[in-house]
């Protein structure tokens, strides 16, 4: 029926199913968010920080590039940042989640 609805209108007809549809507007709305500083967007539209624990005041005597997320109750750190702690011995993770206010964990990891 659409064929023929085609041929006789000459539109293009597309059709994708309200799942599909509604994926790829989440991923949109999500890479509209505004992230954290240090933050790095993944293609879904997640977003990747490197953390470290927020008693950790060691990061402060090395002066390097972070920042507190008093609201996760953590430290971010810039790569370059996580790297260098990391050869100290530091423990640090990589972990990634979804940009919004709840900011919900997809993923966490060791490095």
């Amino acid at each position: 029926m659409l064929k023929e609805f085609e041929k006789e209108s000459k539109l293009k007809i597309h059709l994708c199913t309200a799942e599909l549809k509604n994926n790829f507007q989440f991923k949109e709305r999500l890479k509209r968010h505004k992230i954290l500083p240090f933050g790095k967007r993944t293609e879904e539209g997640l977003v990747v920080y490197f953390i470290t624990n927020i008693k950790n005041r060691y990061i402060l005597q090395k002066k390097l590039k972070f920042f507190i997320d008093k609201k996760k109750n953590r430290i971010i750190l810039s790569e370059k940042a996580a790297k260098k702690l990391l050869e100290d011995g530091v423990k640090v993770e990589r972990v990634e989640e979804f940009p919004t206010f709840d900011g919900v964990e997809v993923e966490r990891e060791k490095v």
